[in-house]
């Protein structure tokens, strides 16, 4: 079963340009470049990770297991921070 993430309400953040800058729990902030930013858009309602990877997979006309590899440890920085949550 795939778990369901979406944005914390408390975070912080910004669009600037194409990057988007995020502040959780940490002192640093984050800057999400590349996918990242899609990411986040895709975060803004409740989804599954099935659902992310197949819809970043079929975005960048990647196969899903290449896709997979990548937001796995992105989804758990960003918990890690404390600007996403799962459920």
């Amino acid at each position: 079963m795939s778990q369901t993430w979406g944005r914390d309400p408390r975070a912080l953040w910004r669009r600037s340009g194409e990057r988007i800058v995020v502040l959780g729990n940490t002192e640093e902030p984050q800057v999400l470049t590349g996918p990242g930013p899609i990411l986040w858009d895709l975060l803004t309602e409740p989804v599954t990770e099935a659902d992310l990877v197949t819809q970043l997979a079929a975005l960048y006309s990647v196969d899903t297991d290449t896709v997979a590899a990548d937001v796995a440890p992105f989804l758990a920085e960003l918990a890690r921070t404390g600007v996403i949550r799962s459920w």
